[in-house]
């Protein structure tokens, strides 16, 4: 017993190695702070991937409003996930007046309907209105086109979750008429 506590207080006594130990912590600690500032730069430049790529689709479709049908929906559905580069499966809806995907009318189509566009809370909510009349509390009533795009991204080195809730989204909405 004796001689382990003389070891022991001999150990406790010893300085040599300590530059080298402390080292080992420190950087550590710098490489896992770096690796997270990483992982959300990475994130950003995700997100910023993704509204780009909505923005230029919006502007692809403003540009071909006048024969905005269903093959256009799905050539603006393709453009921005091709515009977006990044990684895997990016979701893109297109949408007309809140209908479903895909459910764009093109010019002087009979179920082309006008409607006014209105947001609480987040929530876009579309009332059918005839075209060009003056709406509550927004434009005048027309036929908007939505695009909405989301992207799953998955951190390198924080928890899944840990920035931002794991899934990007953007959206833009124009009239189309």
């Amino acid at each position: 017993m004796m001689r382990l506590l003389a070891f022991l207080r001999r150990l406790a006594d010893d300085r040599r190695g300590v530059a080298a130990l402390e080292f080992a912590l420190w950087s550590t600690c710098f490489f896992l702070t770096a690796l997270g500032g990483l992982d959300f730069a990475l994130w950003r430049t995700y997100q910023l991937r993704l509204h780009v790529a909505v923005e230029q689709g919006a502007m692809m479709a403003f540009n071909a409003r006048d024969a905005a049908g269903a093959a256009t929906a799905t050539s603006i559905r393709a453009y921005v996930q091709a515009a977006a580069r990044l990684p895997g499966a990016v979701q893109v809806n297109v949408t007309c007046n809140g209908g479903g995907d895909l459910a764009c009318a093109a010019k002087g189509d009979t179920a082309r309907t006008c409607a006014c566009i209105s947001t609480l809370n987040g929530v876009t909510s579309y009332a059918p209105a005839s075209c060009g009349s003056p709406c509550a509390h927004s434009a005048p009533a027309g036929y908007y086109l939505t695009i909405r795009a989301s992207y799953p991204y998955r951190p390198v080195v924080l928890p899944r979750n840990a920035v931002f809730g794991g899934t990007m989204a953007d959206s833009a909405t124009i009239p189309l008429q």
